[in-house]
């Protein structure tokens, strides 16, 4: 009777180590997939995060442009007031334009 016992034991003990060997590798398995989605999902938002501030970039670019040409007709004009505010601005976005264009060439060299 001992024998039946211990043997019945044993072969609980025996699928309870296999169940947990199985789930194991299934969790080790499944790490591994996600693993590799969170990989391609952070290329994929540096990406993102890339043409963003090429875009910022870009739309500042075209801000600064348009503050010259609003500086120079003011100019034209001698509303030295109004230049004042229109240079801070242009000086404000230049400093900002600056910042990004360092962002995206650091971008670029860490994706080198």
């Amino acid at each position: 009777m001992k024998d039946i016992g211990y043997f019945v034991n044993w072969v609980i003990i025996t699928l309870n180590c296999t169940a947990v060997a199985i789930i194991c590798y299934m969790l080790s398995r499944w790490l591994r997939r996600i693993e590799k989605e969170i990989s391609v999902m952070d290329e994929c938002f540096d990406e993102i995060l890339l043409v963003i501030k090429r875009c910022n970039f870009n739309a500042i670019g075209i801000h600064i442009e348009n503050m010259r040409i609003q500086f120079q007709m003011l100019g034209q004009k001698e509303e030295y007031e109004a230049m004042a505010k229109l240079k801070e601005e242009l000086d404000r976005s230049l400093v900002i334009y600056n910042k990004l264009e360092q962002q995206l060439k650091e971008a670029d060299n860490g994706r080198n």
